[in-house]
């Protein structure tokens, strides 16, 4: 239940019914030899609300009354997948986007209601039903238990990548430069930032016999009726988590305005000025937005927070490893200022070259 209050408000039953084709469902094993991108910091959540002990009298502990159900779930659905022959790679939540910050602060307030709520049924005797309901509401997940998952997954000696800012747009990343076969979440925001292919409940427990689904992006387009910058528009009117939808506009209507209109501007310059925003609905530029592009520490330039990428690297300088910068990026406040490109887009690993691939073209150079 709770997988479907996160990701693109209706997104996945817009795709059942407009492109059923585009998903499949299978068994795990069908999977074998594939590498797949797993947003962990999910899967952790996933398993501090569904590993519990017996009964589902609360949470796994050790002696000490430290909570242990991320790692017993981690542990055995990773070898779950490892024996069916997948390699996964476990990507990590970074820093959260500024844009995700009016998300964030709602999230706070419904967990200080569900703690508030807990409280009170405690107190008054409530239903172990009830209580179990309010306890799973007030799970987070730490900094310290992702720290004790990494260092788990390392000692398995299953890959462990820290994105620089939203897991599942980093799974996209790299599953949009090959490196990857797919993102595995159950959050639709992957299928926004473009991965091809978007793989739901490897997570989930055996004993529950829920099948693989399998979600074809392209597929989806073509069912949809729709290019990637209409699908992208198209979530951002249905409600994510970047930007509150528009009164009145749900998911069917918002397919039917974005497929009328072509883009979110059509769609706003169509609207009753009553129900139409005083101001654009989306706080980013489409070419370098949130929902289009991981943050990049690659050109520096491409992030989420700004309004634009004043990062520039010129086709005519003879060598690539020498770029001009304006001064937005990471390197300083120099503008413009030469940067060696060796320090300025030094490859931290296969999932930053991934990310520069997807963000920044595939000729090394912004394409924002």
């Amino acid at each position: 239940q709770w997988s479907r209050n996160m990701g693109i408000h209706g997104l996945s039953k817009l795709i059942a019914d407009h492109a059923p084709h585009a998903i499949k469902e299978g068994k795990i094993e069908n999977y074998f030899g594939r590498k797949i991108a797993i947003d962990a910091s999910m899967s952790i959540y996933q398993f501090l609300i569904q590993v519990r002990l017996q009964g589902g009298e609360g949470q796994l502990a050790n002696e000490n009354g430290d909570v242990t159900s991320h790692l017993s779930g981690m542990l055995y659905r990773t070898i779950r997948m490892m024996e069916a022959g997948i390699k996964p790679v476990f990507v990590f939540d970074g820093k959260p986007p500024t844009m995700k910050s009016g998300e964030l602060a709602k999230r706070k307030e419904r967990m200080k209601a569900a703690e508030s709520e807990l409280a009170r049924l405690q107190q008054e005797g409530g239903s172990v039903e009830d209580i179990e309901k309010q306890q799973k509401r007030t799970v987070r997940a730490t900094r310290e238990q992702s720290e004790e998952v990494k260092t788990l997954l390392q000692l398995m000696g299953v890959p462990v990548v820290d994105a620089p800012c939203e897991a599942e747009a980093s799974c996209a990343a790299l599953a949009k430069a090959g490196k990857v076969f797919g993102t595995g979440t159950e959050d639709a925001d992957a299928l926004t930032f473009g991965t091809p292919i978007l793989v739901r409940h490897l997570s989930i427990a055996e004993s529950r016999k829920m099948p693989i689904v399998e979600i074809n992006l392209q597929a989806a387009l073509e069912g949809l009726k729709l290019t990637m910058e209409q699908f992208i528009d198209l979530c951002i009117l249905c409600g994510c988590d970047y930007t509150d939808s528009i009164k009145g506009i749900g998911p069917i209507t918002a397919l039917k305005l974005i497929q009328e209109h072509g883009s979110i501007e059509g769609v706003l310059a169509k609207l009753d000025t009553k129900k139409a925003p005083t101001s654009r609905p989306v706080p980013f530029r489409r070419g370098t937005g949130a929902l289009q592009s991981p943050r990049c520490r690659g050109c520096g330039g491409c992030r989420a927070e700004m309004d634009r990428c004043r990062c520039r690297w010129f086709a005519q300088v003879p060598s690539r490893r020498q770029a001009v910068c304006g001064g937005t990026c990471q390197y300083g406040n120099r503008a413009p200022a030469k940067v060696q490109g060796e320090e300025h887009t030094k490859p931290f690993g296969v999932f930053l070259r991934a990310c520069n691939d997807q963000a920044c073209g595939e000729e090394g150079r912004p394409t924002c």
